[in-house]
C-alpha cells in the first residue's frame, strides 16, 4: 500500500487468463480496472502516476489507467517496476 494514499493498486487475475491491474479503496470498496492487460503495479510517490508491466514491457498512466502508454522499446527484466526509495 501507498502511504497517504485512500487506494490500492493491484494485480488481479482470473483462473490462467489475462492479468488486469485494479485498484481498491482502502476500506475494501470501490473495486475498478485501471488497465485490462497488465501487471505489478508500482505508483509513483507523489501519487498521480502508476506503472506497470504489459507484454514484457512498462507502460505509464495516470492513476486512473487514463493515458496508457508504452515507455520501453525493449523487452524488460522479470522485476517488476519500482520508483526506489523516497
Amino acid at each position: 500500500m501507498d502511504p497517504g494514499l485512500e487506494d490500492v493498486a493491484f494485480t488481479r487475475r482470473r483462473g490462467y487468463g489475462v492479468a488486469g491491474v485494479y485498484s481498491i479503496s482502502t476500506a475494501g470498496r470501490r473495486l475498478r480496472r485501471v488497465a485490462a492487460i497488465g501487471s505489478e503495479p508500482s505508483v509513483t510517490p507523489d501519487g498521480r502516476r502508476l506503472v506497470f508491466v504489459r507484454n514484457h514491457h512498462l507502460w505509464i498512466a495516470r492513476r486512473s489507467g487514463v493515458g496508457a502508454h508504452g515507455v520501453t522499446s525493449g523487452t524488460i527484466a522479470e522485476a517488476g517496476p519500482d520508483w526506489g526509495s523516497q
